[in-house]
């Protein structure tokens, strides 16, 4: 194919911006080698609601790919600022623009989108109709009201099972005007100190009462998008084992936010896992549905030290793991009346 001359290209050629024509900038922005590096003197940074902003301005083209690109030459934008509003479409919209930029038409990108207009706004609404309930739904709940939301207008052979994770993360970014529940709100300090220096001496304690017998907790996950992933669609109750004794979480950046979920190794030698929710934190109603009967939810008030785990133990973790064991020893009004 020969090389087209970008000197040469028509102004408005394959796209439509409401039949405007170019600034000169946009115009000398268009005569560009491929293969030089997208992100380009004089172009201008923008966030995802800035774009979302221009996307609104324009008359939609049918295609989001085809939109971003207009976004890009009539806002003069960075080209990685526009890949990024969508990451989902990040390659696609990078391929299209290569295309674009060789003088090529914009061939339709990527997989269809998983919402359409109506849709979407359904879902906007769904969301806003929680908020005034005070409820502000998390990624995963957004992909399972996205996916619940589609098959409501599809025949029954053009379901879907699953979707793409991103969605509900791009839906986000989308709509700051909605709110949702993000762990990285909640403060970073909390269920970040579960140190054996903190633990040890009520674990001394336990064992005087439980024999041999020592109920550690292991940290094997966090209540964010990734973990809830991991126990849907593979079935886990572990998630990033540390060691048999690991008492401490992770370093801070990686460290839980909010909620940790712990299996505790009771007197008879049961386990069972416990999610403990650290005041706002909330559990997502991903992980409630999709996991087994065995993860039982704890609310706390407070802050994660010793007191919040001695409440713990005795009003929640005895009675569940020692069921059969409590009239026996009378376990509970033991602990209750030395604790």
């Amino acid at each position: 194919m020969q090389q087209l001359d970008y000197s040469i290209l028509p102004v408005t050629t394959t796209l439509n911006l409401d039949d405007e024509t170019y600034t000169n900038s946009t115009v000398d922005a268009m005569k560009i080698d491929p293969s030089i590096e997208f992100d380009r003197p004089g172009e201008k940074k923008a966030t995802q609601q800035q774009i979302h902003q221009y996307l609104s301005q324009l008359n939609p083209s049918g295609s989001i790919i085809q939109d971003l690109i207009n976004v890009k030459f009539k806002f003069n934008i960075k080209t990685s600022c526009v890949a990024q509003y969508d990451t989902s479409l990040e390659s696609s919209f990078y391929r299209a623009l290569r295309q674009y930029r060789k003088g090529n038409q914009i061939q339709k990108q990527g997989r269809p989108k998983l919402l359409n207009d109506k849709m979407e706004i359904e879902l906007i609404e769904w969301v806003k109709r929680l908020n005034q309930l005070g409820v502000y739904p998390y990624v995963q709940d957004l992909n399972y009201m996205a996916i619940n939301l589609r098959n409501k207008y599809k025949n029954e052979e053009n379901q879907l099972g699953s979707i793409d994770q991103t969605y509900g993360y791009n839906f986000v970014k989308r709509h700051s005007e909605l709110k949702f529940g993000r762990s990285h709100n909640l403060d970073k300090m909390r269920a970040r100190n579960c140190t054996q220096k903190v633990l040890a001496p009520f674990y001394i304690m336990l064992k005087e009462l439980f024999g041999q017998y020592l109920p550690l907790p292991h940290f094997i996950g966090n209540i964010d998008e990734s973990s809830i992933s991991q126990f849907r669609g593979k079935s886990k109750l572990q998630i990033s084992v540390i060691d048999d004794n690991a008492y401490s979480q992770p370093e801070q950046s990686t460290g839980i936010i909010g909620a940790t979920i712990i299996p505790f190794i009771t007197a008879v030698g049961s386990s069972f896992a416990t999610c403990i929710l650290l005041d706002a934190a909330k559990v997502p109603e991903e992980l409630q549905m999709f996991t087994t009967q065995n993860l039982f939810f704890y609310p706390c008030g407070g802050w994660n030290t010793k007191d919040v785990f001695l409440d713990l133990f005795k009003s929640w973790i005895v009675p569940r793991g020692n069921k059969e064991e409590i009239d026996k020893w009378s376990l509970g009004k033991r602990i209750t009346a030395d604790y």
